[in-house]
């Protein structure tokens, strides 16, 4: 069974509250330090969807109904939801098996009972060393960029050989944008939150 396609969503995030639990479980995995550093990707279980500012979009999308598309770029354009202290992004994967049926990930995470298993985990990055406070209905634009011509899907990738991602992001009205800030990776979703 091949899925019709397969999604990375991404969506603009507030300034993280941890439970004394999550900042314990971070400090356990990262020599102790409760900081999440700005540029760092974290892999998350049961990201907080009211951290999220606004809907996810897609950052790329890889369609297996045909060829698949190795370079993306998209102009995600968000607008908040509610006040609150912008920081840094969500990705999270998602899957349309036919159409019908699909597999969000971070939905799978944050079911109301918490008992949904799910191997996936899902991706925090911390983008600003400050947070830029941001009334509700303030747009956030992602210029974002993937390149996966050196991905040779369902092989062993070497370091030099894996998807490149950068991500563009400023703030403001059409016309009257500020960047503040820009990531890029290579394939892999980080380390552990």
């Amino acid at each position: 069974f091949v899925p019709r396609s397969s999604s990375t969503m991404i969506a603009p995030t507030t300034q993280l509250r941890r439970t004394f639990m999550e900042e314990m479980v971070h400090r356990f995995g990262h020599g102790g330090t409760a900081r999440l550093e700005p540029g760092q990707r974290y892999q998350a279980i049961r990201f907080n969807r009211d951290a999220l500012l606004a809907d996810p979009q897609a950052l790329e999308i890889l369609s297996f109904q045909g060829d698949i598309e190795l370079q993306q770029h998209r102009v995600l354009e968000f607008r908040t939801e509610y006040d609150g202290d912008f920081d840094g992004v969500h990705l999270h994967l998602h899957v349309d098996l036919d159409g019908d049926e699909f597999i969000d990930v971070h939905d799978l995470h944050s079911t109301p009972t918490g008992d949904t298993l799910c191997s996936w985990n899902t991706t925090y990055i911390r983008l600003l060393e400050e947070p830029i406070p941001l009334p509700a209905g303030s747009r956030i634009v992602l210029r974002c960029h993937a390149d996966l011509r050196q991905v040779v899907l369902g092989e062993t990738q070497e370091s030099k050989a894996l998807a490149r991602y950068v991500v563009e992001v400023e703030v403001g009205e059409v016309g009257a944008e500020k960047h503040v800030a820009a990531i890029t990776w290579r394939g892999g979703w980080g380390r552990s939150f």
